[in-house]
């Protein structure tokens, strides 16, 4: 490497770094063939001739020759390569990744998008069909939540009220099935039961989970909900808890 400069390097950390009087670079060591590549440069703005960084990447410890003390700084940004994927408003949008499938939900107001989590490329689109609202507060998707084996995923729409309350009006509930060209799996709806005329719904947290087997797998027959009374189980099958 052409450069000269003071080299440190702690234990838990994955980049060593060397100091010059002008930048300070970032090097990755290949643990195969033990060759360093570039990471990253940053401008020595703290004209130090030693900058210590710890394993957890959150405070740097600098020094130059003939100062009295050292100086501690702390990450204010992380400096990462980022790519635009999406242009669209997200406020107030829901995120859920499946990891089997490499692919990732996002739910916002009456649509479900689905994204490669490898290229970000959009899969596929799902819209959800709200019920009309006669009253200020719009219908719009509240929550969602996949079961353990990742086969279903149930969707919750209703309103955002004030003091932070939601109001359920309906559950979608959607089945990862096999492409009939080869493709990736397609969630399909099975299930939408309308929970607005339950009272056991009234004031119920949005927080909610399959009901699974010992090996984690789900028939998409039941989910558990929780009030401030009680803990109860909505019977899809029957649409009743």
């Amino acid at each position: 490497m052409p450069i000269r400069g003071f080299l440190f390097y702690i234990k838990g950390n994955v980049r060593i770094q060397i100091a010059t009087e002008e930048k300070v670079y970032f090097y990755i060591i290949d643990l195969e063939t033990l060759e360093p590549s570039l990471d990253n440069v940053m401008y020595n703005f703290m004209n130090c001739v030693q900058m210590m960084i710890g394993p957890k990447v959150k405070y740097c410890v600098t020094y130059k020759n003939g100062q009295r003390s050292f100086n501690v700084f702390r990450a204010k940004y992380q400096h990462d390569f980022r790519q635009q994927v999406c242009s669209d408003n997200l406020e107030g949008a829901k995120a859920l990744e499946f990891e089997k499938t490499n692919t990732f939900v996002i739910a916002r107001l009456d649509k479900l998008w689905i994204y490669d989590s490898i290229t970000f490329e959009k899969i596929d689109e799902i819209p959800i069909q709200l019920m009309e609202s006669v009253e200020r507060e719009p219908n719009e998707i509240l929550a969602m939540q996949k079961c353990g084996d990742e086969k279903y995923l149930a969707v919750i729409t209703g309103k955002n009220l004030i003091m932070a309350q939601q109001k359920f009006n309906q559950l979608y509930l959607f089945k990862r099935e096999p492409d009939e060209k080869g493709g990736r799996d397609k969630f399909v709806q099975t299930d939408r039961i309308v929970l607005r005329e339950n009272p056991a719904f009234d004031k119920v947290c949005c927080e909610f989970h399959f009901v699974c087997s010992k090996d984690n797998n789900s028939k998409g027959e039941a989910i558990m909900f929780t009030n401030k009374l009680e803990v109860f189980v909505l019977d899809i099958t029957v649409g009743d808890i």
